[in-house]
């Protein structure tokens, strides 16, 4: 399935919000991309690593990520169950001013307020599976209690950084760009950068090398074409301009804990769970 770098957030709730419980069966990646909305994602089973303002952050089982607005960031997966919330910044503004400017403290697990969000968000979900009578009475009030720990004991004494918008451009053109062979020399002129420079500042607002997410974004449709269409690995790596093998494999192999043709060995051998 092909990855929008901007995620357009779709609610699913009357509210304005999107929550739903995610069950991904496979190794996964999620190259960086950015919402307007603020997000939380709760894993249930199995484990995350969101690369999030520069930083690595590791999520396991009955641990969260506050993700928020406009955040940078890229999500790293093995198989696993997740609860992930949404929440439109119109949703915000009558208890918060300018929640778009706001950034959250992650990793905090050792906080009362930490665990009572995992369970708050697990009482959410019961209501969504079986709601009864005035249970979204219940689940506004339960939506407000995570707000509020996120906005009075997790936010960040420093503002969302918003400057990033010509990171975001980059990352833009090298998805749309994704079949081309592109050297950071070529950004550097396109978008009016010395190529030392450039190179400095997206490793700064990514914690990446600006040529390994190249590789990342290029090698991810790799691994979705694998699993969805017959095209040869050979086909396919030229298609996408992978024109370093060794780089290739070992991106292929971080990403995903196998390399490409252990992918498309693994759908062979099992097609009806690939597909």
């Amino acid at each position: 399935m092909e990855q929008k770098h901007h995620e357009n957030v779709v609610p699913n709730l009357r509210n304005g919000v999107r929550f739903y419980y995610s069950d991904e069966p496979f190794t996964n990646y999620i190259p960086f991309h950015w919402h307007n909305s603020l997000e939380v994602v709760c894993v249930i089973k199995g484990n995350l690593r969101f690369t999030l303002d520069g930083h690595e952050l590791a999520v396991g089982p009955r641990e969260f990520a506050m993700v928020p607005s406009g955040a940078i960031h890229e999500v790293a997966s093995t198989p696993n169950c997740s609860l992930v919330l949404q929440i439109p910044l119109h949703a915000v503004r009558p208890f918060y001013e300018n929640p778009e400017a706001a950034s959250f403290r992650n990793g905090r697990t050792e906080y009362r307020e930490y665990r009572e969000i995992v369970e708050l968000l697990n009482a959410m979900y019961e209501i969504l599976e079986s709601p009864g009578e005035g249970a979204w009475f219940d689940f506004e009030i339960y939506l407000l209690k995570v707000l509020k720990h996120m906005f009075t004991k997790f936010r960040a004494p420093n503002d969302n950084t918003r400057g990033a918008e010509d990171v975001k451009e980059i990352i833009t053109y090298l998805h749309e760009h994704i079949h081309e062979s592109i050297l950071v020399s070529d950004l550097a002129d396109l978008f009016g950068y010395n190529p030392s420079y450039l190179s400095r500042m997206f490793k700064q607002r990514t914690g990446i090398s600006l040529v390994q997410y190249m590789y990342e974004v290029k090698v991810n449709r790799l691994h979705d074409d694998l699993l969805n269409t017959d095209e040869s690995i050979k086909a396919l790596t030229e298609k996408y301009a992978l024109n370093n093998s060794r780089m290739t494999r070992e991106v292929f192999k971080r990403q995903y804990g196998m390399l490409p043709k252990d992918v498309r060995k693994q759908r062979t051998s099992n097609p009806g769970e690939t597909s």
